[in-house]
């Protein structure tokens, strides 16, 4: 692998640099998320970005909501307000 394409790749944002970026913008804008929101995305883990999230002081709280067929997390930024 030649020199310039190494440097190509530190700078090229890895799978779960964009997946944070993608949900941190889904928090921002709507106020919470959750895993089929992500889906759409690609993100497939969700969990683990939200608590990626949350070890940077990102605030937010699971809330773990029920349907017919058993029941999914919504995560909730705190505070957020819609605008």
């Amino acid at each position: 692998m030649s020199e310039q394409s190494t440097l190509d790749l530190d700078i090229a944002p890895t799978r779960r640099a964009r997946q944070i970026q993608k949900v941190k913008a889904h928090l921002v804008l709507h106020g919470s998320i959750t895993r089929f929101e992500a889906y759409k995305f690609g993100c497939q883990r969700l969990a683990a970005r939200i608590g990626e999230l949350k070890g940077e002081g990102w605030p937010i709280e699971r809330e773990m909501i029920a349907h017919p067929d058993g029941r999914h997390a919504k995560y909730n930024l705190i505070g957020w307000v819609r605008s």
